[in-house]
């Protein structure tokens, strides 16, 4: 799986949950880390984190290019000009 690329779509606003729901910790680790994590796993080339305004991230974060467009917007700046391998999988994380 060396030639996908995983967009984790991270950039909810969280307006029902009041708090970034990225941020939230489960069994020591931030949702984000666990989808990351799985993805590491499975062995894909690079991981990209959209949207994300939480702090410290150790994967590559890609900013909106239009803001508020949901997660299409997000998939769009990925897209755009950050996608490595030929192949790309994009989660919604489930938070």
């Amino acid at each position: 799986m060396r030639d996908v690329s995983f967009i984790l779509l991270a950039g909810g606003h969280s307006s029902r949950m009041g708090r970034d729901k990225a941020q939230l910790c489960w069994q020591g680790k931030t949702f984000l880390q666990h989808q990351a994590e799985k993805a590491q796993a499975l062995g894909v080339g690079e991981i990209l984190v959209s949207g994300y305004r939480g702090g410290d991230c150790p994967w590559r974060v890609v900013p909106d290019v239009y803001p508020e467009r949901g997660p299409l917007g997000g998939l769009h700046a990925c897209f755009q000009r950050h996608i490595r391998c030929a192949w790309c999988s994009a989660w919604m994380c489930p938070w």
